[in-house]
């Protein structure tokens, strides 16, 4: 039986709600054409109730890349499991990323944020730290494999992002940029097989 969860105030709901049409309104006009008056009709609030929640586009903008970044991580999550193999795990945790980032949605907003990397100068480094020292769950996979002694890795955040690499190198970014197809899940398999099959045969003990 799972613990109940807890209700939301009318606050918390307005907030979520506020959320929820920024992010429909930077995938459908940018940031840079959307407006706090759009935003605040979307979500059927006032223009005030948006500013105060958040002062200006910047604080929203900030606001949404959190909440992106937290989804993203729970979403690929997987805990280590001594009694499990290593490559059903990687398989797992591969699987999970792929689903993430091969979502149209996903796309469209890394889009967003990446026409604004520019303005937004340590803006990622920033929400990183507040959401969490900065860690992502691969990463913290990888330490708890090598400190069990079935990996052998010099640095858990190279090892981690050699393997994202591998996924996103070949399914994300070509995409993203323009000049790719999204792969057929028969694609998406073969790139994952090799991507787990390429991490463990480096690092595996």
């Amino acid at each position: 039986m799972t613990a109940a969860q807890p209700k939301l105030t009318l606050t918390q709901r307005k907030r979520l709600d506020i959320l929820a049409a920024a992010r429909a309104e930077f995938l459908e006009a940018g940031f840079r054409d959307t407006s706090m008056d759009r935003v605040a009709e979307r979500a059927r609030v006032s223009k005030r109730t948006v500013y105060n929640h958040f002062p200006s586009k910047d604080d929203l903008f900030k606001a949404i890349t959190h909440q992106c970044l937290d989804e993203f991580r729970q979403a690929i999550s997987v805990a280590y499991d001594p009694a499990r193999t290593l490559e059903d795990q990687l398989r797992e945790i591969a699987e999970r990323e792929v689903e993430q980032v091969t979502n149209p949605d996903y796309v469209a907003m890394l889009r967003v944020f990446l026409a604004e990397v520019g303005s937004f100068q340590g803006l990622f480094g920033e929400v990183l730290e507040e959401t969490g020292s900065g860690r992502d769950p691969i990463e913290d996979w990888v330490r708890a494999a090598a400190d069990d002694g079935r990996l052998q890795v010099a640095s858990t955040d190279l090892a981690a992002l050699q393997f994202t690499s591998l996924l996103k190198g070949a399914l994300l970014w070509p995409v993203v940029a323009g000049y790719g197809e999204p792969a057929s899940k028969q694609q998406q398999e073969a790139v994952i097989a090799g991507a787990v099959a390429m991490f463990l045969g480096f690092y595996a003990v």
